[in-house]
């Protein structure tokens, strides 16, 4: 409807480049930022051997050097970015179940109605945090992985497989023939918006999830060289991101370009929530898949929120190790904070809301990363000599 690089809306030119362009977006850049955040961490922990890391450590904000004040300010920003980042989750997700219970039970999406089942998403990812990262997420994140997967298979066989399959690999040539036109294109003369409206809004949110992810890709690479643990997390991560895109992408282009689903018609009439649960009723028993789609966006936001809780209390613990957990009370009280903000974002303007939120609590990550990214590199070179 509105493609880049002045290309006609609707064109058969707009179409082909759609599924290329989400593969850029959820690709390459923004697993190699959680590549590089994931090896500084773990050059801290398992080489420098510092049990209570925080992100103001991998900043060199640190006791030893009198620059303590600094690191509290610096977690302090971490946890802000980090809210931010679920935030945006949350707030988008929540309308999307509301509208997937409204098509199998009448249940008529509103602001009341979303807010309720932000505050079941709360209570649901609450209960887990309290029972640990190896029992709650641990179980609820395999489960999870197993409906999903399950859940992409079904649409690309009951789809067309042969057009999923051609598209997913004429995306991927876009993707990589325009990656460097893609990663600068500001569009000076057009001035159409494309690049500030989705590039700029997606890495913003990816960068608030730096630290999380950071943490999290680190602590499960003990004993990995860096250079497996930049491969590994950029094209891995990038593959699993792609297998969704292409899949659910290129099906819905399918139906659109056949005429048998419009899909655009339902978005401007009905906006995005409703466009994509019309194109997910289009499949084969499209109730008992809907039912499945809500499922699985449900535990995903229960997950995301479950572990940035766990994380988020972590930061917040004085003097805890690497063999400690926050205390239950503690993530409570951040499972609580997180599903505040995005109720917030409902109320005062939904995604539009969710965006800004989202680009403006990662300006200050930004900044931390790259002050990661210098001090690693002046550490790094001291080991080095050193050895």
């Amino acid at each position: 409807m509105s493609p880049p690089f002045g290309l006609e809306p609707m064109s058969s030119q707009a179409a082909e480049i759609s599924v290329g362009y989400t593969m850029f977006h959820w690709g390459l850049s923004g697993w190699a930022t959680y590549a590089m955040a994931a090896v500084i961490i773990a050059f801290y922990y398992f080489v420098k051997k510092i049990p209570n890391l925080r992100i103001s450590v991998a900043c060199g904000f640190t006791k030893e050097n009198g620059k303590e004040k600094f690191g509290k300010i610096v977690d302090t920003f971490v946890i802000i970015g980090l809210s931010a980042g679920v935030a945006v989750s949350a707030a988008i997700g929540t309308p999307m179940i509301s509208q997937g219970l409204y098509h199998l039970f009448g249940i008529v999406p509103s602001l009341v109605g979303n807010i309720i089942i932000a505050l079941f998403l709360a209570f649901l990812f609450g209960a887990s945090a309290i029972s640990g990262i190896n029992k709650g997420v641990k179980f609820l994140s395999n489960f999870n992985s197993i409906i999903a997967l399950g859940f992409i298979l079904y649409v690309a066989l009951a789809g067309s497989t042969s057009f999923i399959a051609n598209n997913a690999a004429n995306s991927l040539g876009v993707m990589l023939q325009n990656f460097s036109y893609m990663s600068f294109y500001t569009d000076p003369i057009n001035k159409s918006g494309f690049p500030q409206n989705w590039t700029v809004f997606y890495w913003a949110w990816w960068i608030s999830y730096v630290p999380i992810m950071g943490l999290f890709i680190a602590k499960i690479s003990r004993g990995r060289t860096i250079r497996q643990v930049a491969v590994s997390t950029t094209i891995m991560g990038s593959v699993g991101s792609w297998l969704f895109q292409t899949v659910l992408g290129g099906y819905g282009i399918d139906k659109q370009l056949s005429g048998s689903v419009d899909t655009i018609g339902k978005l401007q009439a009905g906006g995005d929530y409703e466009a994509i649960i019309a194109l997910l009723n289009s499949l084969p028993f499209g109730n008992i898949v809907i039912f499945a789609f809500i499922i699985i966006t449900f535990i995903f936001l229960t997950t995301t929120c479950d572990s940035s809780a766990y994380i988020l209390a972590s930061i917040a613990t004085k003097d805890i190790t690497d063999d400690m957990d926050p205390s239950k009370f503690c993530r409570l009280l951040w499972s609580i904070a997180i599903i505040a903000w995005p109720i917030v974002l409902l109320i005062v303007g939904g995604i539009d809301a969710a965006k800004l939120c989202s680009v403006l609590g990662s300006i200050p990550i930004l900044f931390i990363f790259y002050k990661m990214i210098r001090n690693f590199l002046k550490d790094v070179r001291k080991y080095i000599d050193s050895d």
